[in-house]
């Protein structure tokens, strides 16, 4: 073959490499995303071990603490319920803590909790009415014993259920909470006073009275178990499970028409944007309105509130005004058997009179003037007097025995000795 032909059948070739189509590359396959786990029953879980799926009864299987969050998980649920026997997880989101569990309810096959957790899908939070249940043993001991409310307590007698007041406890002597309460753990820590109560299933409260405002309830609004003892009933919420030693003297608090040299004037509320007493004030968890009166012995008006609040003016602020003595009943810190105000309430304390505050039982004219320049609304009151019997003057002459002398019981500013009251 010559070279040039040689050439020649090379160029061609290249001609017809330079027309053939380019192959397509082959595509890679996406991977197909990993599946989420399965969701499974955990047989222990910190402690813990898994008793079933159980079902709820007429009452709440458990009826100590709860709690619920969109993003509840088992983990969760059991830091919650920390120091009680048992807790369940129901619904996906709701988690439910007890000592014992309520009558009626019973295990059911563990594929009837079939909702999984909102916080994680690889676990079972229970379904509706069931819980996924879960307790500090390897097994269950169902106790035996009638649900009932309780007569006695020895030495207490069962009142009936009772509704909180409106703006006070019914029993506000002091209480506690437990995840074993029963009635006789309440009775025993109340002993001291005349009425003890339980409510919510785990809250206990003492008292030596009721509230003016709390009132008796339908037996059946008390529905809820004991977090310590399935048997018994410990109020509801708002409701308490209300017993009484009549053996112990009851008798309401009251607020004193006297304190130290002052004497009661009435609740009343705070002024607008401003105190109703602007002078000195203090605070201590052991107030009494004697305390508070001994603070203030250079005003002539003192004031206690939210039970454990003092304070002192020589005049009300003119947009305080007066308010229910019911708006007044919180306890005093140092004292259950007086009032210390309310929330935003004073129980506002005027002077009984000059005179007490002074130590004599006649002022004189000098005493009243001294009064009246620490006064505004004293000022006003003699400056309507002196401009009375000037006109009374521009009248009738009077006698020089009645010169100074008021009308309808009052004394003015001259005329011999005056018993001033507080208002």
């Amino acid at each position: 073959m010559t070279k040039s032909l040689a050439l020649a059948l090379l160029g061609l070739a290249g001609l017809a490499a330079s027309q053939s189509p380019t192959p397509t590359p082959t595509p890679t396959p996406t991977p197909s995303p990993t599946p989420p786990p399965a969701p499974t029953h955990k047989s222990a879980l910190g402690g813990y071990n898994l008793q079933s799926c159980w079902a709820e009864g007429s009452v709440r299987a458990l009826s100590g603490a709860f709690t619920a969050d969109d993003a509840m998980t088992l983990e969760k649920c059991m830091a919650f319920c920390h120091g009680y026997n048992y807790w369940g997880t129901e619904y996906g989101r709701e988690c439910y803590c007890g000592n014992s569990l309520g009558a009626g309810s019973a295990a059911v096959p563990i594929d009837q909790c079939n909702m999984v957790c909102g916080g994680d899908p690889s676990e079972y939070c229970g379904a509706g009415n069931r819980l996924e249940l879960y307790s500090t043993t390897v097994s269950i001991t169902t106790p035996t014993g009638t649900l009932a409310h309780k007569p006695t307590i020895a030495p207490y007698t069962m009142v009936g259920c009772w509704a909180e007041g409106a703006t006070n406890r019914a029993l506000n002597n002091g209480g506690t909470s437990s995840p074993s309460m029963t009635n006789e753990k309440c009775a025993d820590f109340c002993k001291a006073y005349r009425y003890f109560g339980t409510e919510y299933g785990s809250e206990c409260h003492c008292g030596s009275y009721l509230a003016d405002d709390s009132k008796a309830a339908p037996l059946a609004d008390c529905n809820m178990l004991c977090a310590g003892d399935q048997f018994e009933y410990c109020g509801a919420s708002n409701r308490l499970e209300l017993y009484m030693n009549p053996n112990i003297a009851g008798g309401a608090p009251e607020q004193p028409p006297a304190a130290g040299d002052f004497s009661l004037v009435g609740c009343q509320t705070e002024g607008n944007n401003t105190r109703a007493l602007a002078g000195a004030s203090t605070a201590a968890d052991n107030m009494t309105n004697e305390v508070c009166a001994t603070f203030c012995k250079d005003y002539e008006y003192f004031g206690t509130e939210y039970g454990r609040e003092c304070y002192c003016g020589n005049a009300l602020a003119t947009s305080s005004a007066a308010s229910p003595k019911t708006d007044c009943g919180m306890l005093c810190g140092g004292s259950n058997v007086q009032y210390c105000g309310g929330s935003n309430q004073n129980v506002a304390i005027d002077l009984e009179s000059f005179a007490n505050h002074a130590g004599r039982s006649t002022v004189t004219t000098e005493d009243v003037l001294l009064l009246a320049r620490k006064n505004p609304d004293l000022q006003r009151l003699m400056q309507g007097y002196v401009d009375e019997r000037k006109a009374a003057r521009g009248q009738h002459r009077p006698a020089a025995a009645s010169r100074g002398r008021g009308r309808g019981g009052r004394r003015g500013p001259r005329g011999g000795a005056t018993r001033l009251s507080g208002r």
